[in-house]
């Protein structure tokens, strides 16, 4: 876990609360359950999903090349990116338009695949 705790600044507060809860404080998945008001198989299930974004290549990237951006790409890659929230949300959030917003993200998402990477994006359920 000690790898993982700078990283954890940089999620949304919902997300490193799950995420302290469960290693740093060792709550069950039970009692961080009844805290949020959720079933305890989603806390268990948000958990690995934080936990392999923190892992990501992807959020490694933005981490070690985020000091290189501009404050726009920088706030879409950290709200965006790194946070997870919707488009709109980082547009707002950043005050910037819907259409910076995309532009950004493809192109982190370009500088990324360039560097030998290659981007996965989220499944969706049917």
């Amino acid at each position: 876990m000690a790898g993982l705790l700078f990283p954890l600044r940089y999620l949304s507060p919902a997300d490193r609360a799950i995420v302290e809860g469960f290693y740093d404080r060792g709550m069950s998945a039970n009692q961080l359950a009844s805290l949020i008001g959720v079933h305890p198989g989603t806390v268990r299930r948000r958990t690995r999903q934080l936990l392999r974004h923190l892992r990501s290549p992807l959020f490694g990237f933005i981490l070690a090349h985020r000091g290189q951006w501009t404050r726009q790409r920088r706030t879409v890659a950290e709200v965006h990116i790194l946070q997870r929230h919707a488009l709109r949300e980082t547009a707002r959030r950043g005050k910037l338009t819907l259409h910076i917003v995309r532009r950004e993200t493809d192109a982190i998402l370009a500088q990324f695949e360039m560097q030998g990477f290659e981007f996965e994006p989220k499944a969706r359920r049917a």
